[in-house]
């Protein structure tokens, strides 16, 4: 991986003469044989696997036909090499959740009358807005592993964080009073800490965004999606581009 990135703000009009690396090359590397491939896959099952299940809920009538059509889901991905296949000029997404809506139309059918037809990995993305089901799902996974990658780097950063957005399991925002006496410092203390690492954590995000995308203009739409989405859910806590930079 790069160890540096173009802000997605940045001048996106050398799209083609300038890619990023994407998820897309991790990604095909677990279909090479090798030692650290069933590793590889299952770090990507774990990570992918929330939203996935998400989306298949939405489509699907019960829990136990969820939790079956999961775990059939997560073989076929594999053995149909679908991601080895895929057109890597497309962002990880809309692709991800083509291929599940599509499974799930397929799993219902099969129900419903016994027969399949083949799962189209190449659907046309449906329109997402951060209103819908699927952008909140999809978001809600990214800045879980954002979250995690920033806890990795400051514990105390993202504890505050999450507290005071209600993140996480009670989803009741804690008081910065309350978030002093925790990590015992002065309230002044907790808001630097806040302040820092909202600041980290659209790096994060960004940093997230940008595995998934095959160039700058891609990067910015899926950050004004996270975006658009936090607005409403946690005003402030992912910063609009310029926030909080002097």
């Amino acid at each position: 991986m790069h160890s540096e990135h173009p802000s997605p703000t940045d001048d996106s009009s050398h799209r083609s003469q300038d890619p990023l690396t994407t998820r897309w090359v991790r990604l095909r590397e677990l279909h090479r044989a090798g030692v650290g491939a069933e590793d590889s896959w299952r770090w990507f099952v774990e990570r992918y696997r929330p939203f996935v299940h998400d989306v298949l809920a939405q489509r699907l009538p019960s829990s136990r036909t969820i939790h079956a059509a999961e775990e059939e889901f997560w073989g076929y991905l594999f053995l149909s090499e679908a991601v080895r296949r895929a057109d890597g000029a497309r962002s990880f997404r809309p692709y991800l959740a083509g291929i599940v809506r599509n499974f799930a139309r397929d799993w219902l059918r099969r129900e419903q009358n016994g027969t399949s037809t083949t799962v189209d990995p190449e659907e046309v993305a449906e329109a997402i807005t951060p209103d819908s089901l699927e952008a909140k799902s999809w978001v809600a996974n990214v800045l879980a592993l954002s979250l995690d990658a920033l806890r990795a780097e400051n514990e105390r950063a993202a504890d505050a964080i999450t507290a005071f957005y209600g993140l996480g399991q009670s989803h009741d925002p804690v008081p910065v009073r309350a978030i002093a006496a925790r990590l015992q410092c002065s309230v002044q203390a907790v808001y630097m800490v806040l302040h820092r690492g909202r600041l980290r954590l659209r790096e994060l995000v960004e940093a997230e965004l940008r595995e998934g995308c095959s160039d700058r203009e891609a990067v910015a739409d899926e950050l004004r999606l996270v975006v658009g989405v936090e607005a409403r859910r946690h005003p402030g806590l992912i910063l609009e581009d310029g926030q909080g930079k002097p």
